[in-house]
């Protein structure tokens, strides 16, 4: 069982180097002319879980409770590209087991380090906005396992490491120094988006070594012929870029004072200089995106535009906007613009810019139509993110206030 998974291992991590190579190329360039591919897209992630070993000393199937370990560590992981990364992995912890055919149990410390290959397979039915708030991928990596075994028979107890029982069986160790010897693993994980640089975790991962001793015997009563484990963990990890890049960049909370006052200034109708096209002038640095209604007061049944100018400096890529509008409105089908895709599910309305527009700036205006509310003021929010030719993303987000009032009957 432990060859073919060795075999299984070894052949999955030769494919997922080779798919790392041409993003590892290509990153090689673009990081010694420029801040970029090498200081982008790493993650940093703190872990823990249940560490369950498989192996001579083991129950069969999932090992009962009370063999079950503590395991923590770290993992940073540096995205090569849409599908592929590298991250290198740390655990510590301890793996324990018993058996009663041979009268003994035993509890081993470990320290695993590897250089993992991972694939986010949901990227293959996720659209290139990565405007997605999870990601699934699979895992392969080698490594190496430092580990130290007390063992112990079932019915006596030890009053500190190293002490042996009499009833101990022949051929067990009882203790041992530190030992290192080699590992690979195989796993499969979720990471889930709860904010734009954090997300939570959750891991399942298959280690196998190249002994047969962290139990402390060799070929006991199991058909395994090297000792394995499994790690179930679940982390938090923080999303970042090691140097600011030298293109225009979002800045994630506040935009600076005077994007906010024209933000402000256009929640009171009060159209400035930006919305008349005045925009581009010089290379911004920063992307941003503002919103007004207009008219500002509608009927029921009226229909208003809904006007969203981006400000993405020289950026070159494409984006994604998604639109949520109050109870009972909706927007009819329309033709935004060139190279622009438009859906719409009842509140819910989706713009898809498959390529951005040259300017520094630009308006997109949709056209929406009101239904049966009551008097009173109303919002609609904007929420998009734009992604550079390099997949580097600039988030937006505006909030749009607006007064519908009672129908003519009601006056």
């Amino acid at each position: 069982m432990n060859r073919i998974f060795f075999k299984c291992s070894l052949f999955l991590s030769l494919i997922l180097i080779l798919g790392t190579a041409e993003p590892l190329k290509a990153q090689a360039t673009d990081s010694v002319a420029k801040t970029g591919g090498f200081f982008k897209n790493w993650r940093a992630e703190v872990h823990f879980g249940a560490v369950l070993f498989h192996g001579d000393v083991s129950e069969d199937g999932v090992p009962y409770m009370r063999d079950w370990r503590l395991g923590y560590g770290l993992a940073l992981e540096k995205q090569l590209g849409k599908y592929f990364g590298i991250r290198a992995h740390l655990m510590n912890g301890k793996v324990a087991g018993r058996s009663e055919a041979l009268g003994y149990k035993f509890e081993s410390n470990l320290l695993n380090a590897s250089l993992q290959t991972t694939f986010s397979f949901s990227r293959l039915w996720q659209d290139d906005s990565y405007l997605n708030s999870y990601r699934t991928y699979a895992t392969v990596g080698l490594g190496f396992i430092n580990w130290k075994v007390n063992s112990v028979a079932i019915n006596n107890s030890v009053s500190k490491p190293g002490d042996v029982p009499v009833t101990i069986p022949a051929g067990v160790a009882p203790s041992s120094k530190s030992e290192l010897d080699g590992s690979m693993s195989v796993g499969l994980g979720l990471n889930y988006n709860v904010s734009d640089n954090v997300y939570l975790g959750i891991e399942t991962s298959l280690h196998g070594t190249s002994t047969d001793k962290i139990d402390g015997t060799v070929k006991g009563s199991s058909a395994v012929k090297q000792d394995m484990y499994s790690y179930t963990s679940v982390g938090v990890g923080y999303m970042f870029d090691l140097k600011k890049s030298d293109k225009p960049q979002a800045q994630p909370t506040a935009t600076g004072s005077a994007w906010n006052s024209l933000k402000t200034n256009n929640l009171n109708n009060e159209l400035p200089e930006i919305i008349q096209g005045k925009v581009g002038q010089s290379n911004p640095s920063t992307v941003d995106v503002i919103a007004w209604v207009v008219p500002d007061e509608i009927e029921e049944g009226e229909e208003i535009t809904l006007n969203i100018q981006i400000y993405k400096a020289s950026i070159v890529g494409k984006g994604e906007i998604k639109v949520l509008l109050p109870e009972n409105f909706y927007a009819p089908d329309q033709e935004i613009g060139p190279k622009i895709d438009f859906t719409s599910d009842d509140r819910n309305l989706t713009i898809t810019l498959n390529e951005l527009p040259e300017p520094f700036d630009f308006t997109l205006n949709v056209k929406i139509r009101s239904g049966k509310n009551p008097k009173g003021n109303y919002a609609i929010y904007i929420l998009g993110r734009i992604t550079d030719d390099q997949q580097q993303q600039y988030k937006l987000s505006s909030v749009v206030n607006f007064k519908q009032m009672a129908p003519v009957a009601n006056r």
